[in-house]
């Protein structure tokens, strides 16, 4: 296969996750994992011949597929993890929760990055192809307002209004760049996510709008689901999916399932449900319920259960970071300037369209 048998914006793209994403330098060993249907061969190919330019090694593995988080990984590919300094996942997401990660990551500081543009499409899209420097800049600007923040407000013309507070240390996403050390790290890429733990006092309501995973009849609810928050936990809920939310809580959860533990909204302006990775899209918010301790909470949970809402309305002390969906930071000057390095800021920054509806179908 020669370099002209590969489109240009396929090259551009795997090349802008390889290098200027995952880091990935002259000698570095790297594994491309693949499964059965997440193993496009010209999207295999152009990954391998981005990490083969920059002067390191790659390694194509391609196992079966198995169950994430019930199945033992295959064995021949948790070998290979020894000698690897990145993984590139373009199969399905590893949870990294499993032991042979969470060794690889924390004991020989593997560099996990799962690959967000897994088909031709997303790969040569403004979503694959967004240059990492001019998201970063929406990232550390964010995360700079956030963090001088008092009181954080998120509010829904559906019904949603609820305050809480948010520290420096808990603020997070895939929104910013990283260095390779020891222990290791794992990131989505393109990514283009920003969080937060909610700090004390939490109080108000969210009407909830659609979930993910399979624990509800529909991902999309027929009408909000409000659950009031008091002191940080749920204290009552009514509407779609009430009684079935109860119900799994008292089944598989525990004192902490109604703990509100994560704040979380896109900030790529490209990411869509139709190309791109809808939940990076600033049009929707989600807040996981549950565990918190990954997020820097206090709480450790049996539950993890996120939820989506859309158009809303973000304030830091009451100026907008989301303004009924959109990104206000993508109109900061300083960040247009990092734009027009790569090209017309209007189309650079444009955010596309991501209704709630064409997310979750």
């Amino acid at each position: 296969m020669t370099t002209q048998e590969l489109a240009p914006e396929l090259m551009e793209g795997a090349t802008n996750m390889v290098r200027d994403y995952a880091g990935v330098k002259a000698g570095h060993e790297v594994i491309i994992h693949t499964e059965p249907g997440f193993d496009d061969p010209l999207v295999v190919e152009a990954v391998r011949r981005a990490i083969t330019d920059l002067g390191a090694r790659a390694t194509v593995i391609h196992t079966v597929n198995w169950n994430k988080g019930k199945e033992e990984a295959p064995p021949v590919f948790v070998a290979a993890l020894e000698n690897a300094d990145v993984l590139i996942g373009q199969g399905e997401y590893l949870h990294t929760k499993n032991s042979y990660l969470q060794r690889a990551l924390f004991e020989r500081g593997l560099v996990y990055i799962n690959s967000e543009a897994k088909t031709q499409e997303t790969m040569s899209s403004l979503y694959g192809r967004f240059p990492a420097e001019l998201l970063f800049a929406i990232g550390t600007t964010i995360m700079g307002k956030l963090g001088g923040g008092k009181t954080i407000r998120v509010t829904t013309k559906k019904g949603t209004d609820i305050s809480m507070g948010a520290r420096p240390e808990t603020l997070g996403g895939y929104c910013y760049p990283f260095q390779f050390d020891t222990p290791g790290h794992k990131k989505g890429v393109p990514g283009g996510t920003s969080c937060f733990h909610p700090e004390d006092p939490v109080n108000g309501v969210i009407a909830y709008e659609a979930i993910t995973g399979g624990l509800a009849p529909k991902n999309l609810f027929d009408e909000p689901l409000f659950v009031t928050y008091k002191d940080h936990r749920i204290v009552s809920m009514e509407g779609y999916g009430a009684d079935w939310l109860e119900e799994h809580f008292k089944k598989n959860g525990d004192e902490n399932s109604g703990w509100l533990a994560e704040c979380m909204w896109g900030i790529h302006p490209h990411a869509s449900g139709r190309g791109g990775r809808g939940a990076s899209n600033p049009n929707l918010l989600h807040f996981g319920n549950g565990n918190s301790i990954a997020y820097g909470g206090p709480t450790f949970s049996k539950t993890w259960t996120v939820m989506f809402v859309e158009s809303a309305t973000l304030t830091v002390e009451n100026e907008p970071i989301l303004d009924n969906g959109h990104l206000t930071i993508l109109d900061d000057p300083k960040v247009r300037a990092v734009a027009a390095k790569y090209g017309d800021p209007d189309e650079l920054l444009d955010q596309a369209p991501c209704p709630i509806n064409e997310t979750f179908k």
